[in-house]
């Protein structure tokens, strides 16, 4: 119980401060990923394919 009103109380006190301060909260859109060399894209994609990531770490 004292969670619930710990979070309402929270969302409260954070509603009011960005009253007063003026800010309104939006969504942003999301971030295009760009690739900007393809030939070296292209060359990562096959050099991750021989990788193996499930094999045992060497300790040295």
């Amino acid at each position: 119980m004292q969670l619930v009103t710990f979070r309402a109380t929270a969302a409260k006190i954070a509603d009011e401060y960005l009253k007063d301060k003026g800010v309104k909260l939006r969504k942003r859109s999301a971030r295009n990923s760009v690739i900007r060399d393809w030939k070296a894209y292209d060359q990562g994609v096959r050099d991750s394919k021989n990788i193996d990531v499930r094999r045992k770490k060497l300790n040295g």
